[in-house]
């Protein structure tokens, strides 16, 4: 009697992790709101709770029905997981030595830096060149322009407002401060003689959190992920500087892990996530010290070719830095 139970528990517990597998699966294909608790979290995160989960079932019951309940979230997570990408695409191009060729059309370095309040994060940037560089929680006006000096020189401007700020090399010649928030947009005129539209946010965070199953904090991440999406769309389509024909560059901490729906304006705007086109190595930013979310992002639009992007340690904030490589694409002519 206790086999034949023992034999009926070695399929039907397998059998309800593939029920919760496709559940979850639907969800996070979904990104429906009201289950934002199971879309923040990552996809590896979830096919390790399966994994351990079907162990567990095969070391009580035995059978095959366990077994491959583990072989499918392990295939699930890593192809889904965009870790494994980066990770894969930082070991290829580690073999082949591939190298940005100036065919490829001119390089332009865009950094996203989370400085918490300090001019450290700062002082390490000059090595990278960089010709874009978004700044949350920047330090105090004065400090950054006098940094700016010193570091980068005349070549550049400034701009800051409130804890956001933006450092690019060429001239700014329109400009946008939200009056709401740290929200930045600008247009920039490039010595490279292209126009960019730059818009850098810090926008709530909406992060899996261990007490997020309780219906207060439940509703609390539902309407951070609503407003945060709410936000960037209005961020994209309603400041005045926005034009098609320029380069338009959309960073930031978005403080939601990638994938999530808060990033549907951004897709349906035709731009592109640089980490996810061209990310190397371990690209997750939060937090800085052992990162377990990709939180920075930078987005561009199609006149821009991302090359490579990395997301490097900064001990004085929270939150890594992300440094992408790209290349402006050059118009294409009719003969």
């Amino acid at each position: 009697m206790l086999r034949k139970f023992q034999q009926f528990l070695a399929t039907f517990v397998p059998a309800w992790l593939l029920v919760a597998y496709f559940a979850v699966m639907v969800s996070m294909l979904n990104r429906w709101d009201g289950l934002v608790m199971i879309t923040l979290v990552p996809i590896w995160a979830w096919a390790a709770i399966g994994m351990l989960a079907a162990t567990l079932s095969w070391i009580l019951f035995r059978g095959i029905p366990s077994i491959v309940v583990f072989c499918l979230c392990l295939i699930t997570g890593v192809i889904c997981s965009e870790e494994t990408h980066s990770l894969t695409r930082e070991l290829v191009n580690k073999i082949s030595s591939n190298e940005i060729s100036e065919a490829d059309g001119p390089m332009i370095t865009i950094i996203n830096v989370n400085c918490g309040g300090t001019e450290a994060p700062l002082s390490k940037l000059a090595a990278d060149k960089p010709d874009i560089i978004t700044i949350q929680k920047a330090p105090a006006e004065e400090d950054l322009i006098a940094l700016k000096n010193e570091i980068f020189g005349d070549g550049y401007s400034v701009i800051i407002n409130r804890s956001n700020a933006i450092i690019a090399k060429g001239k700014f010649i329109a400009e946008i401060r939200e009056p709401e928030s740290a929200t930045l947009h600008v247009r920039l005129s490039h010595p490279s003689k292209k126009i960019f539209d730059i818009t850098t946010v810090d926008l709530s965070y909406c992060v899996p959190r261990m007490d997020m199953w309780q219906p207060k904090v439940w509703n609390q991440l539902t309407e951070a992920r609503i407003q945060n999406r709410r936000l960037i769309r209005s961020y994209l389509g309603e400041n005045s500087i926005k034009k098609s024909s320029v380069i338009r560059v959309f960073t930031g901490g978005f403080n939601t892990p990638p994938g999530d729906d808060v990033f549907r304006p951004l897709i349906t705007n035709d731009l592109k996530d640089v980490f996810l086109e061209a990310g190397l190595s371990w690209g997750n930013t939060y937090p800085s010290d052992y990162p377990n979310l990709r939180l920075d992002q930078i987005w561009v639009s199609d006149q821009l070719k991302p090359q490579s992007a990395r997301a490097k340690l900064n001990p004085d904030a929270f939150h890594r830095t992300v440094v992408a490589k790209l290349t402006i694409e050059e118009e294409k002519t009719d003969n």
